[in-house]
């Protein structure tokens, strides 16, 4: 691997593997999909920084699990924090929200923020096959050290993390290392304590500047390393007029009729990315009709 002024890495994730270790990698980087993400809301700074960060946990984690499919990284709380969720999939496209009660300014604790007895799950979504929700310990003080344990003790694959999220930027990333398997587990437990040591030496202004290529370069450029190409990683909401016609079909008809009476009109706005979606009346008389057929 060599140093040089490779094209702009933000937006991606690149897998990398070490040619002589039994150890492979993922850095990833956002700006636009993390700008994108928090664009049509008014989060007090520390919630945006927790989306960018668990934005980068999904990125991570997603590129880990080999599926076609849809995974969640879901926190739920009964603090000033209600619940924050950011959903990828396969290709890497994000999107997520939080739901807040209450001030949260200056709150950037696990504890404060989330309340007593808060949950963290991912939950795997594959097109074909069984659906997995596994439930990740929230003891540590950060959400690197969280996943870090749920690989060790649930999927028991021995994976560091680094996060890093910056709300004033927008900006957020990090990397993954993982153990792969081998029959010398003296020479890899060995290797990944030195390729630890040399990660950990990263610091947050270099992965939140640098291309991808060059914080590689920075960290190990004594190893043997081979990158592939990158993917790309970008805010996406599946939210379309056809999806929220189905909600409004499962609403009694009445309170259809209601609200058209009221407004000449429906609106529907998704919490997500701040869409508007418009159902003029004979839209809503159509809609109101296969209400009524289904409450038969």
């Amino acid at each position: 691997m060599t140093a040089g002024t490779a094209s702009k890495s933000f937006d991606t994730i690149k897998r990398f593997i070490f040619n002589e270790m039994d150890i492979r990698g993922e850095i990833a980087q956002t700006d636009k999909a993390f700008r994108e993400l928090v664009a049509d809301h008014s989060y007090p700074r520390n919630i945006r920084k927790l989306l960018g960060e668990m934005q980068i946990a999904i990125a991570l984690m997603t590129e880990t699990v080999k599926f076609q499919g849809s995974i969640m990284l879901q926190l739920r709380g009964n603090g000033s924090l209600v619940y924050a969720y950011i959903n990828s999939n396969d290709n890497q496209e994000t999107r997520g929200l939080a739901s807040l009660d209450g001030d949260v300014d200056g709150i950037c604790h696990w504890s404060r923020l989330l309340g007593k007895n808060p949950v963290l799950t991912i939950t795997i979504i594959p097109e074909s096959g069984t659906q997995y929700q596994g439930i990740i310990d929230l003891s540590h003080d950060n959400l690197n050290e969280c996943i870090e344990d749920y690989y060790r003790q649930s999927v028991q694959i021995e994976t560091r993390i680094w996060i890093y999220s910056d709300p004033d930027r927008e900006k957020a990333a990090g990397m993954l290392i993982q153990k792969l398997p081998t029959e010398n587990t003296e020479k890899l437990n060995s290797d990944f304590t030195h390729i630890a040591t040399l990660a950990d030496s990263m610091t947050e202004g270099e992965i939140l500047s640098l291309d991808s290529n060059d914080v590689l370069y920075r960290l190990f450029h004594q190893e043997s390393v081979n990158t592939f190409p990158p993917k790309s990683i970008s805010f996406r909401c599946v939210c379309s007029k056809a999806h929220f016609r189905e909600s409004l079909v499962c609403m009694p008809p009445e309170e259809l009729e209601k609200i058209l009476e009221e407004q000449k009109k429906i609106s529907v706005s998704c919490h997500c990315c701040g869409r508007e979606f418009v159902y003029l009346p004979d839209e809503v008389h159509q809609i109101i009709a296969e209400a009524r057929n289904r409450s038969k």
